[in-house]
C-alpha cells in the first residue's frame, strides 16, 4: 500500500512537472517569437536616432531642455510647452503653476504620481511647487532611451525661459547623414533591438535548458527509487519466475511498469501544457500561427528526449535486476 502511495505522488509530480515546464517554455517562445513583436519595436522605438548634448545646438530643428530632480531622486527632463506642442504635434494649455508630467517607460510599470495634485522638482540647487494638471504615460521619441530622458516634465514657455539656465539639447528622427560631435549622446534604434533580441534569445536558451534539467531530475528521482528499492524488486521478479512467466514477459512487464511511471505522466502533462497554452493563444491571436507549430516541434523534441531517457533507465534496471536471466 505504501508503494502505491508512493508511486501515485511521484507520477502527480512528474505530471505537473512537465505541465509547468511546457506552458512556461511555450509562453517564453511565442512572446520572443510572435509576428507582433515588430510592430511593438516600432510602437515602443519610433526613431532611429536619438541625440542630446549639453550646452550645444547640433541641429536647428534640436528641442532644448534642462535637468531636475523629483523629491524621490529621479532624473526628469524638463521642456517648454511650445517644444512638447511640436514634438507630439497637438496643442495643450498650461499656466505658469502647472505642469504635465510624463513617462516613456513600460505603460506596465508606469506609476502616474498616485494622485498628487503637487509635485516639487529640484534644478538649479533651487526649489519650485508645482500643480499637477496631468500625469500620463506617452512614448515621444523612444522609450528606455536613457535615465536621462525616461521622465519628463512639460513647464510653461514663461517658467522654461527663466529656469532654464543650464541647457542640454534634443534631437530625434532618422535621418543618417547628421554631424555628431564628441560628447553627444547618441542612442541607435537597430543596435538597441539588436541587444533587446539577443538578451530575448538568451532567456529562450536559459529557459530551455533548465526546463530539460527540471524534467531529466524527474526522471532521475525514478531512477533512484528503482535503485533504493532493489531488493523488493529482485523478490517480485523471483516470484514471477517462479510462477513459469516467462523471460520476454518478465522484460515486457518490467518496462511496461517503469514507462507508466516515467512516461505516461509526462505525456499527459505535456499534452495538458500545449492544450491550456493553445486554447489562451487562440482566443488572444484567433488564429494558430507558424510559431505555435514551431512550438509544437520544440514539445516534440522534449517528448522524445523523455522517451530516451526512460528508455535508458529501464534497460539500466533490466541489467542491474537481471531480468534477461535466471534469478540466483
Amino acid at each position: 500500500m505504501y508503494q502505491y502511495k508512493l508511486n501515485s505522488k511521484l507520477i502527480i509530480s512528474i505530471y505537473l512537472l512537465n505541465f509547468i515546464v511546457i506552458f512556461v517554455l511555450g509562453g517564453v517562445i511565442l512572446s520572443n517569437l510572435s509576428d507582433e513583436i515588430e510592430s511593438n519595436y516600432q510602437e515602443r522605438y519610433p526613431y532611429e536616432f536619438v541625440v542630446y548634448g549639453k550646452g550645444t545646438n547640433f541641429l536647428k530643428e534640436s528641442y532644448p531642455f534642462f535637468q531636475g530632480k523629483t523629491e524621490e531622486g529621479k532624473s526628469i527632463a524638463i521642456f517648454s510647452l511650445s517644444s512638447y506642442e511640436d514634438m507630439v504635434k497637438k496643442k495643450e494649455t498650461l499656466s505658469n503653476e502647472e505642469v504635465i508630467y510624463i513617462s516613456q517607460n513600460n505603460s506596465e510599470d508606469f506609476k502616474p504620481l498616485e494622485g498628487k495634485k503637487e509635485i516639487k522638482i529640484y534644478f538649479n540647487s533651487e526649489e519650485a511647487d508645482y500643480k499637477v494638471k496631468d500625469s500620463r504615460w506617452e512614448i515621444i521619441f523612444g522609450e528606455n532611451v536613457s535615465s536621462k530622458l525616461e521622465n519628463i516634465l512639460v513647464v510653461s514657455d514663461y517658467e522654461f525661459k527663466i529656469n532654464a539656465i543650464d541647457k542640454w539639447s534634443l534631437w530625434y528622427g532618422d535621418r543618417n547623414n547628421i554631424k555628431i560631435k564628441k560628447g553627444v549622446y547618441v542612442w541607435k534604434r537597430t543596435e538597441a533591438i539588436e541587444i533587446e533580441q539577443k538578451n530575448d534569445q538568451y532567456v529562450l536558451i536559459l529557459v530551455c535548458i533548465i526546463g530539460i534539467f527540471l524534467i531529466l531530475e524527474g526522471q532521475g528521482i525514478i531512477l533512484i527509487k528503482q535503485v533504493v528499492n532493489h531488493s523488493s524488486i529482485t523478490n517480485k521478479y523471483k516470484l514471477f519466475f517462479s510462477l513459469g512467466m516467462s523471460q520476454k514477459d518478465r522484460k515486457k512487464y518490467f518496462f511496461h511498469e517503469i514507462k507508466n511511471i516515467a512516461f505516461y505522466p509526462t505525456i499527459l502533462g505535456c499534452v495538458r501544457g500545449i492544450l491550456v497554452l493553445g486554447i489562451i493563444y487562440f482566443y488572444q491571436e484567433g488564429e494558430f500561427s507558424k510559431i505555435f507549430i514551431y512550438y509544437l516541434a520544440v514539445c516534440v523534441l522534449i517528448l522524445l528526449i523523455q522517451y530516451g531517457s526512460y528508455y535508458c533507465i529501464a534497460m539500466l534496471m533490466a541489467k542491474l535486476y537481471k531480468i534477461d536471466s535466471e534469478p540466483q
